[in-house]
């Protein structure tokens, strides 16, 4: 339990440590581009990748900080709430940043469930395009 804690806090000095470190970007949703439309969040991601949702939020939490000014618009810092009803940091990305994130994933060594969340990730980012109204499942 303590080990939880800990990664809680480690979550949220990073978000402490972003939003000093950077300009609010605005993503506010652009309907003639698309651009700012959110496609999928931290959460679905690291379910995709069965992997802790800390882990995929510190992933792109670092992918950010090597982006240009320009691309770190396709990531929005939001929140959820769990069934404690406690908050928690979460990233919320549009295609675009999706796309940025898997060539990231793809940069590195794949295997094993790290192959395996690549692909249904891109799945999902198909099945989200081909049907827009219905972003409620992956």
């Amino acid at each position: 339990m303590d080990t939880r804690k800990t990664q809680i806090a480690e979550l949220m000095m990073d978000v402490k440590k972003l939003i000093s470190g950077m300009a609010v970007v605005d993503v506010s949703e652009d309907s003639r581009s698309g651009k700012g439309k959110t496609v999928l969040n931290s959460r679905e991601i690291a379910e995709l990748f069965s992997e802790y949702h800390s882990v995929t939020y510190r992933r792109i939490a670092q992918l950010i900080t090597e982006l240009s000014p320009d691309d770190i618009g396709e990531f929005k810092m939001s929140s959820f709430q769990n069934v404690k009803r406690q908050e928690y940091p979460m990233w919320e990305l549009t295609e675009r940043g999706c796309r940025l994130y898997l060539e990231k994933i793809e940069s590195n060594r794949c295997y094993g469930k790290i192959r395996d969340g690549v692909s249904k990730m891109k799945n999902a980012l198909e099945r989200r395009k081909a049907t827009p109204e219905k972003n409620t499942e992956i």
